[in-house]
């Protein structure tokens, strides 16, 4: 898949992923990214970035149905990995605050010792990074909900446009601290933290991308390719399962008239026949082959 259906299917579980640990967790992340790394990190939409008239279009069935499927696969996943998942979130959560604790260090460096003699503007630095990570993901969010970007592609490009001065700062202290000199002997209280901050904006940056970018959801379905001992599966069964070519009319949704997705990787039918296979379920319910074999390794009925 594309960018365009890494935002749809994230946007998709953010929906769905009601665990009160993913919503904290994905809130501070988010918070801490566009705060502490200058918004350099890629994030996907908001839930509110959303055009106001279709944030207010009720669900049809299909997407109902294909919430229920992810809910289902997030439940399970949790009570299978429920110490593996919270180990990974306290980290993520952990950093957090530890990148809040050398903000704050170096705040305070620059408060008292920011007038003392450094070869490098080092003291402008946090300033100038806080304003950007406050500034710019206003501006992204209010662009994300023109009209004219309510599509997947057209999200991501704001969204990957949106990092560049974050990281266009982050270069910037990078490259003071590698021209400083003299600054580490005459006023390393000065020096220290904010290489500290700079060297931290660049691991959560890594952080909240890969966690946005796999997504909650992404980490459970590597988990569920597992093959849990204790419980049957039929994947063997998928593979013979009716297949559906592209275009076909069972295709669509009679409801709304849209192309379907597949309900467990929230990816549309439409065009993705090229790479991944379309099966029939004998309940009449449509999969990617290989997302319906991933979820058979464990299971010997429908995910819907």
């Amino acid at each position: 898949g594309d960018l365009g259906d890494m935002v749809r299917r994230e946007s998709t579980v953010l929906s769905v992923a009601n665990t009160p640990l993913h919503r904290s967790s994905s809130r501070l992340l988010r918070a801490a990214s566009t705060t502490f790394t200058g918004g350099a990190a890629l994030l996907p939409p908001a839930a509110d970035a959303v055009e106001p008239s279709r944030s207010m279009r009720a669900p049809s069935m299909r997407q109902l149905n294909s919430t229920a499927v992810q809910q289902r696969m997030i439940e399970e996943l949790w009570h299978r990995y429920r110490i593996q998942i919270s180990i990974f979130m306290f980290t993520l959560v952990f950093f957090s605050f530890t990148m809040i604790f050398l903000f704050y260090m170096a705040l305070y460096a620059v408060l008292v010792w920011g007038s003392l003699p450094c070869d490098q503007p080092l003291n402008k630095y946090l300033l100038t990074s806080f304003a950007v990570g406050q500034i710019t993901p206003q501006v992204v969010k209010v662009l994300q909900t023109q009209r004219w970007a309510q599509n997947p592609r057209t999200l991501v490009a704001i969204s990957m446009a949106g990092s560049l001065p974050g990281w266009i700062v982050i270069a910037w202290g990078v490259k003071m601290l590698a021209s400083c000199r003299t600054c580490q002997t005459t006023n390393p209280n000065l020096f220290y933290p904010t290489k500290h901050v700079i060297e931290g904006q660049m691991v959560l940056f890594v952080l909240t991308t890969l966690f946005f970018s796999i997504g909650f959801r992404g980490v459970l379905v590597a988990l569920m390719v597992a093959v849990d001992k204790v419980r049957p599966g039929c994947e063997a069964a998928v593979h013979a399962l009716p297949k559906v070519s592209e275009g076909d009319p069972e295709l669509i949704d009679p409801e709304d008239g849209n192309v379907m997705e597949c309900p467990i990787c929230a990816e549309s039918f439409s065009g993705s026949t090229v790479t991944k296979v379309v099966v029939r379920t004998d309940c009449g319910h449509h999969f990617h082959e290989q997302c319906l074999a991933r979820w058979c390794k464990n299971h010997i009925d429908c995910p819907m």
